[in-house]
């Protein structure tokens, strides 16, 4: 008599299978990560620049260099 239902053990990818497609995920998510810590450290000297400009014009001495700027 054959059985009509196959166990999930028959349909379960192999161990080689599995260790490759993490590999791959993780290679995947690597780059995602790598992009956003590149934006955040981009966004942080950006600011950093934006203060310093900002403290840079709210100076005396830039304001008599620079006496059209900003006011």
């Amino acid at each position: 008599m054959t059985t009509l239902f196959q166990s999930a053990a028959d349909f379960e990818p192999g161990e080689k299978w599995k260790s490759r497609l993490k590999l791959d995920i993780e290679d995947n998510l690597r780059s995602m990560v790598d992009k956003a810590e590149q934006g955040l450290l981009d966004m942080k000297k950006l600011t950093q620049r934006c203060r310093t400009r900002t403290l840079d014009r709210a100076t005396p001495r830039y304001h008599e260099e620079h006496p059209q700027s900003c006011r």
